[in-house]
Parts: structure tokens; C-alpha cells; sequence
């Protein structure tokens, strides 16, 4: 379900933009207002948002079931780089990589 939500508002960001960019966004912007439906009812419940005087923020899991959250979160992230590089990779002439290749 917060997967769901988050991969529904990747969706609306430039192609540019690294996922955990988009992630600490999304998160930061949850974890500032009041929760407006059960996705969000549930981050405010499992992570906190921590601030330093620098305005320098860390997300962190309140309790072990946030601690795991968070790490599917960037597990997922983690799939979407990889599959962003597989793709740009699959893209490319395979020449290009054997151009200052000499034998």
C-alpha cells in the first residue's frame, strides 16, 4: 500500500530526478503536515522526521516495524536505480564500450 503511494507519486517527477531525492521529498512533506488518509496515517506512526540546526533532515523508523519500512523503501528505490541503469544501458551501442579497447 506505501509502496504503492510512493510509486504513484514517482510518477509525476522528471526522469532526472534520483528516486531517493524523490523519496526524502515525498517522506519529508508527509512527516510536516497532518495525515490525510491511511498511507499517511501510517508513515506518522512508524517514521519521525529529525531536523538539525542546518535545517539538515534524517528520516528514521520509530519502532522496528518503521526500522523495516524504511529499508523496503530504499530496498525499492534501490530496484527502480537498477532498473533505470539496465535500461539506459540496453539502450547503448555496444560499440561504444569497445572504442578505446585495444588489444
Amino acid at each position: 500500500m506505501i509502496l504503492q503511494a510512493f510509486a504513484k507519486n514517482m510518477q509525476g517527477y522528471a526522469a532526472k530526478i534520483p528516486p531517493i531525492i524523490i523519496l526524502s521529498r515525498w517522506l519529508k512533506d508527509i512527516l510536516k503536515r497532518e495525515p490525510v488518509n491511511n498511507v499517511e496515517k501510517i508513515i506518522h506512526t512508524e517514521l519521525t522526521l529529525l531536523e538539525n540546526d542546518n535545517r539538515l533532515y534524517a528520516v528514521v523508523g520509530k519502532t522496528p516495524s518503521g526500522q523495516k519500512l524504511l529499508e523496503n523503501l530504499y530496498k525499492f528505490i534501490g530496484c527502480i536505480e537498477n532498473h533505470n541503469f539496465s535500461t539506459w544501458l540496453h539502450n547503448k551501442n555496444s560499440n561504444i564500450f569497445n572504442e578505446n579497447y585495444s588489444e
